[in-house]
């Protein structure tokens, strides 16, 4: 089952909207102030002052990723419906249990499930805005508290206002918006808890599209995959067959096999199971090919997930700080536990050359007749590159130091001049280049490919006016020397090099290769391209950067 579109992501740039709000709220001034005669009580009323603007901004920053929320638990659990049902019917003409020309989906199908679909669909969007409701209230009571913490550090050894505000923030911002608490006591982070969610709603609609299938074609028998490392609570239920009398509408009476309820009641398909279900002929002595890989290649062990938590606690330390060396610090050490993370993940270590264009679509689940730029694959940022660095270790995020540690690395300097855009101000745009999730490009007319636009030290003044708008941010960066940069003269020549790789792969995936021309040059463990001519670089591992913050 493919996981399209991130729900966690969202909810992760949600929580980093609302840090990044409180920061601007709780600090306007122009300079730090020494805590010694500052005004605390003018302070802290003029901040409560402010809570309703806070509020009201809290409120528009949701309403800014309702389209993405929408996508995630609506268009992709339709998705997952069409995906199970569709597997079924192929698996079904594979067994020679219908023909090709009769195939069971057709519009009348999916039109006569669309009511329990939209059931599902309703009971996700109404945990979602729970989630919502939840975080907006913390996020007032944690305003209001910092606001009058603030001037008890202030008292008790902060010397300036600044360090006294970061002293009142760091317990908040290391936990997070935790505000889900279950039956056990144990408090959760929205975007770990929202994630949950939107799996388990897909997988509930990608076993439901698979089991009204089923129904169709009047068998109720599957087989559960199996896998080693399985955890205690399905680990009893797996690689077994069962009546599936939850989705396919199976009875007691159908056959010797054990209904699917009883191990659903057990533990099965419990939150975040690896698990899947395949169809199972009784009839036919060859064992369905299992639906998911050994939990050794995919999953990551509960060390893996600490350094995850870990990393994404400094994350928010780093976003929420107001002081650059606090900023810096925190910084630093998510770098080194991504790296901790990239060493100790227990998935193969693919080598990047052992993707060829052919293997890692396949990788990636493209359907290449259903493929379209700006369609079913790239709805909004553009998720295929997103996925394909990670698959090729190409997401790691800059290495970031402070003016005197840059002054000393050696490397070639170059620029990036950021300003407002989709609703972005240049700042965010700015968190988003350093540390954020999306690194590429949305638009396939990208002069050079998808990528992050730099340019030469010496075309300062040439980005300045071109992008250099009233809002705007400059970024100051240098390449690692170890970096693998291709260089072409003029941009005429990279026009001729794309044109070549393409015609070195097969016919069926120049169309897709032609959109995606980036990933030609990733996969042969390209970090970026730079037009001589233009002085522009496009790069595609922003790993490589180091940058002065």
């Amino acid at each position: 089952m493919q996981d399209d579109y991130n729900i966690e992501k969202i909810f992760e740039q949600i929580e980093n909207d609302l840090i990044s709000s409180m920061k601007r709220t709780l600090w306007s001034h122009k300079e730090d102030e020494k805590t010694k005669g500052f005004n605390w009580p003018q302070w802290q009323a003029l901040k409560l002052k402010q809570l309703e603007d806070f509020r009201k901004n809290n409120q528009e920053i949701f309403k800014n990723y309702n389209q993405d929320i929408k996508y995630a638990t609506k268009i992709q659990m339709k998705k997952q419906f069409r995906e199970g049902a569709s597997r079924t019917n192929k698996q079904a003409i594979k067994a020679g249990k219908i023909k090709k020309k009769d195939s069971q989906l057709s519009g009348s199908f999916f039109g006569l499930n669309d009511r329990k679909i939209k059931a599902l669909m309703k009971s996700t969007t109404k945990d979602i805005n729970d989630v919502k409701y939840a975080t907006l209230r913390m996020a007032n009571d944690q305003y209001r508290q910092i606001i009058y913490k603030a001037e008890v550090y202030a008292n008790t050894g902060a010397k300036t206002v600044q360090q006294a505000i970061d002293m009142a923030t760091k317990d908040f911002l290391a936990k997070g918006f935790n505000c889900i608490e279950y039956s056990n006591g144990s408090r959760h982070n929205i975007a770990d808890y929202c994630d949950m969610a939107i799996r388990t709603a897909n997988k509930r609609a990608n076993l439901m599209g698979e089991g009204e299938m089923r129904k169709k074609l009047g068998n109720p028998f599957v087989y559960i995959s199996k896998h080693s490392g399985a955890c205690d609570k399905c680990s009893p239920w797996q690689g077994r067959v069962y009546i599936d009398d939850v989705w396919s509408g199976g009875k007691k009476e159908d056959g010797k096999y054990p209904l699917l309820s009883t191990a659903i009641e057990g533990g099965l398909f419990h939150p975040r199971c690896e698990h899947g279900s395949s169809t199972y002929y009784p009839d036919i002595n060859e064992e369905p090919k299992e639906v998911t890989q050994a939990l050794n290649n995919k999953h990551e062990d509960e060390y893996t997930q600490a350094l995850q938590r870990q990393k994404r606690q400094y994350e928010r330390l780093a976003l929420g700080s107001l002081l650059p060396e606090n900023v810096l610090t925190y910084q630093n050490k998510a770098n080194e536990l991504q790296k901790q993370i990239e060493s100790s993940k227990m998935e193969d270590k693919e080598d990047v050359r052992q993707y060829t264009p052919a293997t890692l679509v396949e990788k990636l689940n493209i359907d290449l007749e259903d493929y379209k730029p700006f369609g079913k694959y790239d709805p909004f940022e553009n998720n295929i590159q997103e996925k394909t660095s990670k698959l090729l270790n190409m997401n790691n995020l800059p290495q970031l130091v402070n003016k005197e540690q840059y002054k000393r690395i050696d490397g070639k300097e170059i620029i990036r001049v950021l300003h407002s855009y989709h609703g972005k101000t240049a700042q965010e745009a700015y968190e988003n280049t350093i540390r954020g999730t999306i690194q590429y490009s949305e638009s396939i007319r990208s002069s050079y490919g998808r990528g992050i636009y730099f340019g030469e030290n010496d075309i300062e003044n040439d980005l300045l006016s071109l992008y250099g708008k009233t809002d705007n941010k400059v970024i100051k960066a240098k390449i690692d020397n170890n970096a693998k940069i291709l260089e072409f003269d003029k941009q005429f020549d990279y026009l001729k090099d794309v044109e070549e790789r393409l015609n070195k792969i097969p016919k069926n995936l120049r169309n897709f290769y032609k959109n995606e021309r980036s990933l030609l040059y990733m996969l042969d463990g390209i970090d970026g391209i730079k037009i001589k001519s233009k002085g522009y670089y496009c790069i595609y591992n922003r790993g490589v950067l180091i940058i002065n913050v």
